[in-house]
């Protein structure tokens, strides 16, 4: 635990033992438990309602330390400010109101208040705590003009191997275990990394090279640009995508993909988000010309906090595929299925060690029935996976990571029946 941590334990610590609470200690008390057991919505919940009763600044402090915990920097900073107001000379509470400042990208206010603090607080540690983060403010060349722009760029490499491959572009049951090494290289531009309204634009490479199924490699290119705007407790964005993609060295696919999405915060670090995306697919070769056509995607998602350490993500998706399909004389193959999504994730984190745990169910139902020499079979596939991740940041640009998945699709045709299993290790660098 660095020092930083410690000081903020002591500060909730001590609003705790405030005596001019008493009238209020039941209260008080729930709200001390559930803090310390890191539930701080519902503690922020409990002084909020005593604060109708009690508005003494021991309540709306330890309130907007609440607030601080669960990353509500808008409310921590109102809070902190108010108590500024009715005592100035209350350097600790400048200092967490200075912190809010700077989390919510108010550098220049940040840096008056730090400054004020490290020259004449009356506490050595808030002195000393006020001159370190002035050390770490940006200087205003980097958040002011085009110096707000921040570029990121990382590369993975992974080895890993199946038990039973899939053909790429048609995911059926081949039957055949192989090795592979998987390679990634991405980056992304901001137009100001230090706040919500933002221009990105990000790229990403990736190949595939497999031990003995060479026919199965492939590379694939993507090229985004989204717009991020603020918009309450959360943000808008709207974004396209191009990609393209090659298997066995010859072109598969290329897509155009628009979309737009809502991120909004609520219960204190917690989240919800749809978005909508509407991708037009073309081939680049005369074999892959069944694929061509239309996807559209709405997606929900919720994502709750449990403490500090662990959140679950919650998603439903729904797609649609219009492509042109595959006739001939004697038979016709349906691409275009109508799928329905359920899942969740589970993350843990525990110091540099990130675990993940992912379970999905897919319902697949395509609109078309396949005919196999006069025979309409309608394709119908439900599909269940399950990942075990684990990532371990070996320091500030190195991490490490294991992985395993199992995936069981069960189809109305047998050609589409398989069940598949995958391990990998990887090694990534991000800058």
């Amino acid at each position: 635990m660095n020092r930083l941590t410690i000081f903020f334990t002591f500060i909730f610590v001590l609003g705790f033992s405030s005596p001019s609470l008493a009238q209020s200690k039941g209260l008080f008390e729930q709200a001390g438990v559930a803090f310390s057991k890191g539930r701080y919505q519902a503690a922020a919940d409990l002084f909020l309602l005593l604060s109708e009763s009690d508005d003494s600044a021991e309540v709306r402090y330890n309130l907007a330390i609440c607030y601080f915990k669960l990353e509500q920097w808008s409310l921590a900073q109102k809070t902190f400010y108010e108590l500024n107001q009715l005592d100035p000379t209350e350097d600790l509470v400048s200092y967490n109101l200075a912190i809010t400042e700077k989390k919510l990208g108010k550098y220049d206010l940040a840096r008056e208040y730090f400054k004020t603090l490290s020259r004449s607080s009356s506490d050595p540690d808030i002195a000393q705590l006020s001159s370190r983060q002035l050390s770490l403010l940006p200087d205003k060349a980097v958040y002011q003009g085009q110096s707000q722009s921040g570029w990121s760029a990382g590369v993975k490499t992974e080895f890993g191997r199946y038990d039973n491959l899939l053909t790429p572009s048609l995911e059926k049951n081949t039957g055949i275990s192989d090795s592979l090494i998987e390679s990634r290289a991405y980056f992304t531009w901001q137009s100001n990394r230090y706040t919500t309204n933002r221009w990105t634009v990000s790229g990403l490479l990736y190949k595939s090279n497999y031990h003995e199924t060479k026919d199965y490699n492939a590379d694939y290119a993507k090229l985004g640009v989204r717009k991020y705007t603020q918009w309450a407790e959360g943000y808008f964005y709207l974004g396209l995508d191009i990609d393209a993609s090659e298997l066995e060295g010859e072109g598969y696919l290329q897509n155009i993909a628009a979309e737009a999405g809502v991120v909004q915060g609520f219960g204190g670090g917690n989240y919800w988000g749809v978005k909508v995306r509407q991708r037009e697919v073309d081939s680049l070769s005369r074999e892959y010309k069944p694929f061509v056509g239309t996807n559209q995607l709405l997606k929900f998602n919720v994502l709750q906090r449990f403490g500090d350490s662990v959140t679950w993500d919650l998603h439903y998706q729904y797609s649609r595929d219009n492509r042109e399909d595959s006739s001939n004389i004697l038979s016709f193959r349906s691409f275009s299925p109508v799928r329905h999504s359920v899942g969740s994730v589970l993350t843990y984190h525990l110091s540099d060690w990130r675990f993940v745990w992912g379970l999905e169910y897919r319902d697949s139902d395509y609109q078309k029935d396949n005919q196999y020499f006069g025979v309409g079979i309608l394709r119908e596939d439900e599909r269940t996976k399950t990942n075990l991740a684990v990532n371990w940041q070996v320091s500030e640009a190195w991490s490490l990571s294991a992985e395993y998945s199992y995936m069981d699709n069960d189809s109305s045709i047998d050609t589409y029946n398989y069940h598949q299993e995958l391990i990998k290790l990887g090694v990534s660098w991000d800058m």
